[in-house]
């Protein structure tokens, strides 16, 4: 979770870095932290809820563009 949002960042700050971003059992949406839930010792960088208000993963892969995303192998939320 943590790279996939760092490669995405860092591509959008930063144009020339990457020329493809694959993302590999990475996260459809911020809403798999909230549903887990992830706790804040696991990752307390994406636990900034003022970011879910108005971001979401497809955002932030627009900001990313113009570059090849691949994303495979979601991280699912176990049944329960």
């Amino acid at each position: 979770m943590r790279s996939q949002l760092d490669a995405l960042i860092a591509r959008a700050v930063e144009p020339g870095l990457f020329s493809e971003i694959s993302i590999h059992h990475g996260m459809r949406s911020f809403r798999y932290v909230l549903d887990l839930p992830v706790t804040l010792s696991e990752a307390p960088e994406l636990l900034c809820l003022d970011l879910y208000k108005d971001f979401d993963l497809d955002q932030i892969v627009a900001l990313a563009g113009p570059v090849k995303v691949v994303q495979s192998d979601y991280l699912e939320i176990p049944p329960k």
